[in-house]
């Protein structure tokens, strides 16, 4: 079950008004005395500091970081791409970009033993100090989309409340 279906309402809305009202009882806690103001501030920090609020907040925002990625794969916001091949069929690089963020792994680095991903590391720099490399990007398309957001986790990706990735 996908967290949308647990709640209907858009996981970043719900932040965002968790935030107003963290906002409101700051504001209000900045106003003279005055028995309404404390009294009003005292009833949205109990709701803010409810027992089981910290764990609610934290599905809402995985909820959020899980609508946006979906929403940048699915609005064509996404590339991928490789270089490089080894024997195997590991890529010796591969590239992930969402919106204005590139992401760089290597499969086959991670994959194989100590002295080769070092042997390969190096010479792979090298290459990288002298000549550059260049990658052919393919656009994500609804074919690719499932195969891309499992091979690349997307709790990796976090988007902000702008929906710019940032780590």
């Amino acid at each position: 079950m996908h967290m949308e279906d647990q709640w209907p309402v858009d996981a970043v809305v719900h932040l965002e008004a968790l935030k107003l009202l963290s906002d409101v009882a700051d504001y209000l806690g900045r106003l003279p005395a005055n028995p309404m103001t404390h009294s009003m501030k005292r009833k949205i920090e109990e709701h803010l500091h409810r027992p089981g609020a910290n764990a609610h907040r934290a599905r809402i925002e995985q909820a959020a970081i899980d609508q946006q990625w979906r929403n940048r794969l699915q609005t064509g916001e996404c590339f991928t791409g490789s270089y490089r091949f080894t024997p195997v069929g590991l890529p010796v690089l591969e590239c992930l970009v969402v919106g204005a963020q590139v992401h760089l792994r290597s499969p086959a680095l991670s994959h194989s033993p100590v002295e080769d991903a070092d042997q390969m590391a190096v010479s792979f720099v090298r290459e990288l100090a002298v000549d550059g490399i260049d990658i052919q990007l393919t656009q994500i398309n609804e074919s690719t989309r499932r195969f891309v957001a499992k091979e690349w986790p997307h709790h990796r990706h976090q988007f902000n409340a702008q929906g710019v990735l940032g780590q």
